[in-house]
């Protein structure tokens, strides 16, 4: 295939990426014609099917980010993957692609899968509109495991102020802050706090 050299430039940083395990800046990888430059997302797709279980999580997300509606169906399939962080990154993808058509797919995952698995299929759901598992996410800010709060609490910045019970929300947030062992984690619980009341 012929490449321009901002492709080239891409597909060099999306290797390095990809072998690092790092987080992607895509700010910097915006550097080239996205309607000019579909083997490069078909070239993620293929990643998607590595044998690398973080390979694939990381070729999922970018899927996503790049917004490849095409690619959908070929995300459902990892809801079936494996290994549970790709299955969890798939389930997430698909919401934050707003594929209400999964919303069955990720309600057959749940019985199967355990607490971290499960609260990102909850998280999932709830932002696909799936109101009756909107509480049993914002569990998850109180979960034992921290992990899990965690996550929970990174998930919430997904779902606007004016589209969720902010008053359940502070609840939630100002109870767990009251018991919050973790120094770091309670400080992080304290800016949503203030974002959420403002």
């Amino acid at each position: 295939m012929t490449m321009n050299n901002s492709t080239k430039n891409y597909f060099k940083k999306l290797r390095e990426y990809l072998k690092n395990k790092s987080k992607v800046e895509l700010i910097d990888l915006y550097d080239f014609d996205m309607e000019l430059n579909h083997d490069l997302f078909s070239l993620i797709a293929d990643l998607v099917k590595s044998k690398n279980s973080m390979i694939r999580v990381q070729s999922i997300e970018l899927l996503e980010q790049f917004n490849c509606r095409h690619h959908i169906p070929l995300i459902q399939s990892k809801l079936s993957d494996r290994n549970s962080m790709v299955r969890s990154a798939a389930a997430e993808a698909l919401a934050l692609l707003n594929d209400i058509e999964s919303i069955p797919l990720i309600r057959k995952k749940i019985p199967l899968a355990k607490d971290e698995e499960r609260q990102g299929y909850y998280f999932s759901l709830s932002l696909l509109g799936q109101k009756k598992y909107w509480s049993l996410f914002l569990k998850g800010l109180s979960n034992k495991n921290e992990r899990i709060r965690c996550a929970t609490l990174n998930r919430l910045y997904r779902f606007r102020k004016d589209k969720i019970n902010r008053k359940q929300v502070v609840g939630v947030i100002e109870e767990q802050i009251s018991i919050e062992k973790n120094e770091d984690l309670k400080k992080e619980f304290l800016c949503y706090l203030n974002y959420y009341k403002g």
